[in-house]
């Protein structure tokens, strides 16, 4: 079974180019004869429409194998022909002048609109690769909000977050800085769903994510509003096609067709209104800063999208509604438009957060405690329990629950949300109030988890875990004060919804670029998917990628076998979604190898090959590990034991 599944695996569109029309009949040939054998199993029916689906990608035939081989040439010959006229467009550019009779110098390998998770991580991961990297947030000190929840990992998530680390990101040092809890969940069932999780200071985490950002070279900051992405749209691509004709003796001929094909040339600017000074921008930042504010374009080989929630974003509490990306922030409403434009399909979907607690208003003396692991696991594998900065003086969280009157003042209140319609998804796996009273009737109660936002010195909020709803503000101080514990609460800021739009990410290719237009890749909420950790996993990717490409480098892709990363590629781009997509452990096959304790076995290596490790150090760490597991299998296998 495991072998018929690698053939099927071999076979998918992506890996179709490895194979000559002789070798895919014969493993077509082999897998037809395997599968007879095993025709009246369950598991034959469910190889057999792989099978099926297989034999029409490439027929039996060697007329038609060819002609399959044939086409793969000419997507081969497009890309060629489309980055043939791309450097030209590029070197006709720096021999352009601007009316004051300057030249256009300055062209961008990778541009990186947004500064949330998944841009962060585009950015350092561009940077890392060697290309000359543009980052513009709308604003700077925003870089690593948390825009949600107080907290990173879990099931499946803290799995990324792993393998993040082991690819040189940002994320799990900063999480290791800034933790004031770690616990490792499903600790009592296999290592396969281990979920290490932590609970983070939201004023340590930014400050330690703003000062790795601003310590990577080739890399530049500035603030600045996105209004447009900027493509060129060419007929110019001419490729011969094999078409079939009887009269033919081949039952082929040749015939040549154009392709109507777009690449990226960079972005449009609203303005931009400074560079950060870190000591890595860009040299002649000053000159960059008045040419795009006079001419509002900013040219670059490759541009990466991460807008979270921003793209075109409205804010909803009971039934009111505006446009914003964040409660305060603009959202990106000509970007929004500027991509619809372009050809990209859009779609809506809905997330919300919890209102904010002042925790001094709270009564925890009747509430059950939860306490971190000790010794605390660290995210980092450059780390170890010791590097844990806050793991000897961690914080408690604490339990309490929703209850029948709460439940019953909602169900009266439905009416007063618009955010609860139907006609937009939100996240199944972190759901409303409102949505899990409305789907489960019967349930009298529902577990929420009070988690404080920072130690002491920097937050005196608490996170209410598991009651986001977007009731209005009287109705939600109503019902807060009706659960054990906050019988006297204070709210600071009042739980929202937010919607927004997102792409269709089945137009995306397995490194994040679109397949509509070249040098455009997309990363985070904007590709359907919810959560820190699969922003910032798409963001390494697709940062990576988009250096690599823009600087004639070999694009890096992880498969679904090397990690829970391509995974949720995987299913972004061949699936597509329905609502925001999460991962889980149990969505990958090979769970059972992908796990939180061997990212770095799995991934370092393989990433420093592709140039997105630099860290000579993290390397070696790996060797040496990888020496002291051989070490002890070899050892172990010298053993033995007499009956005796």
């Amino acid at each position: 079974m495991l072998r018929l599944k690698s053939i099927n695996r071999s076979l998918t569109i992506t890996n179709f180019e490895k194979y000559s029309p002789n070798n895919i009949k014969k493993v077509i040939q082999r897998t037809s004869s395997r599968l007879s054998q095993l025709n009246k199993s369950f598991i034959s029916k469910k190889l057999s429409t792989s099978y099926n689906q297989y034999s029409s990608l490439a027929t039996v035939s060697d007329d038609s194998l060819s002609f399959k081989s044939e086409q793969i040439k000419n997507v081969k010959n497009i890309d060629l022909e489309l980055n043939s006229q791309k450097n030209k467009f590029f070197d006709q550019l720096k021999t352009t002048k601007l009316e004051n009779g300057d030249s256009i110098a300055i062209i961008w390998d990778v541009v990186i609109i947004g500064g949330g998770h998944a841009g962060a991580e585009a950015a350092a991961a561009s940077a890392r690769v060697g290309a000359k990297t543009l980052l513009i947030t709308n604003n700077a000190e925003k870089i690593g909000e948390m825009s949600c929840n107080p907290s990173f990992g879990g099931v499946g998530k803290g799995i990324l977050l792993r393998e993040i680390d082991a690819m040189d990101g940002l994320v799990s040092k900063a999480v290791d800085q800034s933790g004031i809890q770690f616990r490792v969940l499903n600790r009592s069932k296999g290592p396969a769903v281990h979920g290490p999780r932590a609970q983070v200071d939201r004023v340590l985490f930014k400050k330690e994510m703003q000062k790795q950002i601003k310590n990577i070279p080739n890399l530049t900051i500035v603030e600045g509003s996105v209004s447009d992405i900027m493509w060129n749209d060419t007929n110019q691509v001419p490729v011969i096609i094999n078409e079939k004709n009887e009269k033919s003796s081949s039952g082929l001929i040749d015939k040549v067709k154009k392709f109507g094909a777009k690449y990226i040339t960079g972005i449009k600017v609203e303005y931009i209104s400074k560079v950060i000074e870190t000591g890595n921008q860009f040299q002649n930042s000053v000159l960059f800063l008045a040419q795009a504010n006079i001419t509002k374009n900013v040219y670059s080989r490759s541009v990466v999208i991460t807008t979270g929630t921003f793209l075109g974003g409205e804010i909803h509490i009971g039934l009111e509604a505006y446009p914003a990306g964040r409660i305060g922030e603009n959202p990106s409403l000509k970007l929004s438009d500027s991509i619809k434009e372009a050809g990209f399909k859009l779609g809506r979907m809905k997330t919300g957060t919890p209102a904010r607690l002042l925790a001094s208003s709270i009564d925890y003396k009747n509430l059950e405690k939860q306490f971190g692991d000790n010794p605390a696991s660290p995210f980092s594998y450059m780390n170890s329990s010791e590097g844990i900065k806050h793991g000897k003086s961690q914080v408690e969280c604490y339990k309490t629950y929703t209850n029948e009157r709460i439940h019953k003042l909602i169900s009266e209140n439905f009416d007063k949300s618009i955010h609860i319609r139907e006609t937009i998804r939100g996240p199944r796996y972190c759901p409303s109030l409102e949505s899990k009273i409305k789907k489960f009737p019967t349930k009298t109660r529902h577990m929420i988890w009070l988690e404080p936002e920072g130690l002491p010195e920097n937050s005196n909020l608490v996170y209410p875990n598991g009651i986001s709803n977007t009731m209005p503000a009287d109705i939600q101080l109503q019902f807060l004060r009706m659960i054990p514990g906050l019988e006297n609460v204070e709210v600071t800021q009042y739980a929202y919804g937010v919607e927004y739009d997102h792409v269709d990410p089945r137009e995306l290719k397995h490194s994040l670029e679109t397949r509509l237009i070249s040098g455009l890749f997309m990363a985070g909420q904007i590709n359907g998917s919810t959560g820190y950790e699969e922003a910032a996993s798409q963001g390494i990717i697709a940062g990576a990628n988009a250096g690599l490409t823009s600087t004639g480098k070999k694009e890096f892709i992880v498969d679904r076998a090397d990690a829970h990363i391509g995974v949720l590629i995987d299913d972004l781009v061949s699936k597509g979604v329905f609502e925001p997509y999460r991962v889980f452990t149990s969505m990958s096959e090979y769970r059972l190898l992908t796990r939180s304790d061997n990212a770095d076995i799995r991934l370092t290596k393989k990433a420093h090959k592709a140039g997105v490790v630099v860290d000579m150090n993290r390397v070696i760490k790996v060797d040496n590990t990888i020496e002291s597991i051989e070490i002890a299998r070899n050892y172990l296998k010298s053993l033995s034991v007499s009956q005796s």
